[in-house]
């Protein structure tokens, strides 16, 4: 497996241990910067939707791992959700600041980064091509 896949593939277990964290009795989540108790992050609908996003990428970084042809697809689009649902979660937790869109548009720009290294590197190329026995 490449450098970078490898890379990837570790980061893709983050949103998982993200999730987890946040199930842990009395703590909090920090939104913007401000804490926000673990019970409401889950009620307003912002815990679901960071669940739901963890689950999208912990499949595609099992199907990095098992070389799947569907790997490099699903997990750029989990990258793209994660990258827009920023505004989502905003909305989810009432944060009073206006959000600018320029960090959703650098977050988009990142993962066309990706996806130009996942289809355009002859070492992932011969990565999926190569399937594990």
């Amino acid at each position: 497996m490449p450098g970078i896949l490898k890379w990837l593939t570790a980061v893709g277990l983050v949103p998982v241990l993200f999730v987890l964290w946040t199930l842990i009795p009395n703590g909090s989540v920090k939104v913007n910067g401000k804490p926000m108790a673990n019970s409401l992050w889950w009620s307003c609908g912002a815990g679901g939707t960071v669940a739901l996003l963890a689950i999208v990428i912990a499949i595609a970084t099992t199907l990095l791992i098992q070389r799947s042809r569907y790997a490099r697809p699903v997990f750029l689009a989990g990258m793209a959700l994660t990258a827009m649902s920023g505004l989502l979660i905003d909305k989810f937790t009432e944060s009073n600041g206006a959000r600018p869109l320029w960090p959703v548009v650098a977050n988009l720009a990142t993962v066309g980064v990706v996806a130009l290294y996942f289809y355009a590197s002859k070492a992932v190329r011969k990565y999926f091509k190569t399937r594990a026995a």
